[in-house]
């Protein structure tokens, strides 16, 4: 790779605009195409980043510097062909991931780090997946050094978690000869999708809640109107009540109402695919119209923060009652409901503040890896004795529910990853000043995934902290995205 000083655009002015993360728009694709992807940041977010890099290093942002603070870059070429910066092709599961994201979709990244040499500023943020080894906003550079110049940055500081902050943006496929380096292309009008039109017009777009990741709590709304969930009326977890007096045989916790919500328990989704959109589901509960068309959306399983997953139960005719268990073998589907009633949002999109309520529906994966309604969603996720189940023999409009997604805050952990032994891999938890904090071993089989659930088991975060973890030896966040890779190809 070139030094950053001696990029092909300080050297020869006729090359073309760089493209922040290695690479001249004319290196990348022909004039026209897809040159990179990013999460280009609102003017708010670049302001906050700027003010914070003024406050907290020292001299601040010299006066001479160049600055950029534009975008966060996700991959160069297109969503759907990433590439690193060299051109390389990307692995299978962040090819798949990337590929999920759309053009326009917003994303909230959290400021969690700050490095800077001679040449130039940068933050780190997590939030979003990104080909580059750590994912980073540049804010400044020295004259005549290029943007790619952060690849460079060695030294990192990470911040504690009273210092990290969040960052607003939207996804853009930039195009080369969009007008300036970086800029994002203006956005088109969207038109909000009418009940019966949204099917045809958003059925191949993907509306994401954003919600992968995210820590929430259960409630069921009480009453007709409003989204209120009074005390009592959040899920937990119990023993699940017998039937006719006999012994379960399966082991696990019941999904429980009877909690407050500073007593409920803590769940975290974990996004496994999308809908097709174009579905009408309800068409037996909600016969006034044969039912509704939904758009694309996110499909999650989720867990509690343990690190176990809601699993349904089937233990005889009757309901399958959702249990903490050690696979996560269930999906769903959280639509927005139109406010005061049972009726889905055609457009499949919540209200800007959050505030509504949800229906949640069971789903099926197909062969094809698509997912489907169960029943076409007329069997619905619902509650039987205070217990969280999945109808079998009844026929109900959706239940409301409602999803509080918890304040997030990021306590970073180093993780020294030793696979030099031949049937275990060592590893060792350190914070950002260096203190071991935990060690332990895993199979030589195991996934990220299984690191990052021991490494919560050992450490026991509260439960309004998530564990960011970093790669020790090659300073690369461990995106959550990345679960099912092995540790020994990392």
């Amino acid at each position: 790779m070139q030094n950053p000083r001696l990029t092909r655009s300080q050297s020869d002015p006729q090359a073309g605009p760089v493209v922040d993360d290695g690479a001249t728009e004319t290196d990348v694709v022909e004039n026209g195409k897809i040159s990179y992807s990013a999460v280009f940041l609102d003017d708010e977010s670049q302001q906050k980043i700027m003010e914070f890099c003024r406050r907290t290093l020292d001299g601040g942002i010299p006066e001479r510097w160049k600055r950029h603070c534009d975008h966060m870059t996700i991959c160069v070429g297109s969503l759907s062909n990433p590439k690193t910066e060299d051109f390389r092709s990307v692995a299978d599961t962040m090819q798949k991931h990337i590929s999920r994201y759309q053009d326009g979709q917003k994303f909230e990244l959290n400021v969690v780090s700050v490095g800077h040499n001679e040449d130039v500023i940068a933050v780190g943020v997590i939030g979003c997946v990104s080909c580059n080894r750590n994912p980073h906003v540049t804010v400044a550079t020295a004259p005549f050094v290029a943007p790619n110049a952060s690849n460079f940055i060695s030294k990192w500081r990470m911040l504690e978690a009273t210092e990290q902050f969040k960052v607003t943006g939207q996804l853009r496929q930039h195009r080369s000869g969009s007008h300036g380096q970086g800029a994002a292309p203006a956005p088109a009008a969207v038109a909000q999708p009418s009940q019966e039109d949204a099917a045809a017009e958003v059925k191949d777009g993907f509306v994401s809640h954003f919600w992968h990741e995210k820590r929430f709590k259960l409630g069921l709304v009480k009453g007709e109107t409003g989204n209120e969930c009074p005390d009592g009326s959040w899920f937990g977890t119990g023993t699940k009540k017998m039937f006719g007096g006999e012994e379960p045989e399966w082991p696990g916790m019941a999904l429980m109402l009877g909690f407050s919500k500073e007593d409920a328990t803590t769940f975290v989704f974990q996004e496994t695919g999308k809908t097709k959109g174009g579905e009408t589901v309800n068409p037996r509960t909600l016969p006034e119209t044969g039912g509704v068309t939904v758009a694309s959306v996110p499909v999650y399983s989720f867990r509690a923060v343990c690190g176990t997953w809601v699993t349904a139960i089937d233990d005889g005719p009757g309901p399958e009652y959702y249990m903490l268990s050690s696979e996560p073998t269930n999906h769903f589907a959280f639509l927005p409901l139109e406010p005061n009633s049972r009726w889905p949002l055609a457009s499949g999109v919540p209200p800007p503040d959050g505030d509504c309520s949800y229906g949640m529906y069971s789903m099926e994966k197909k062969g094809t890896g698509e997912f489907a309604y169960w029943m076409d969603g007329d069997y619905p996720v619902y509650i039987i004795e205070n217990q969280l189940c999945c109808a079998s023999d009844e026929c109900e409009p959706p239940t409301r529910y409602k999803v509080s997604l918890m304040a997030e805050k990021h306590r970073v952990i180093q993780v020294d990853i030793d696979c030099g032994g031949a049937s275990m891999i060592s590893v060792t938890c350190q914070s950002v000043a260096g203190e071991t904090l935990a060690r332990f071993e895993l199979p030589s089989y195991a996934t990220l995934g299984d690191l990052r659930h021991q490494a919560n088991k050992v450490l026991q975060p509260p439960e309004e902290i998530t564990l960011s973890l970093l790669n020790l030896r090659s300073g690369q966040v461990l995106s959550p995205s990345e679960d099912a890779e092995r540790l020994t190809k990392l």
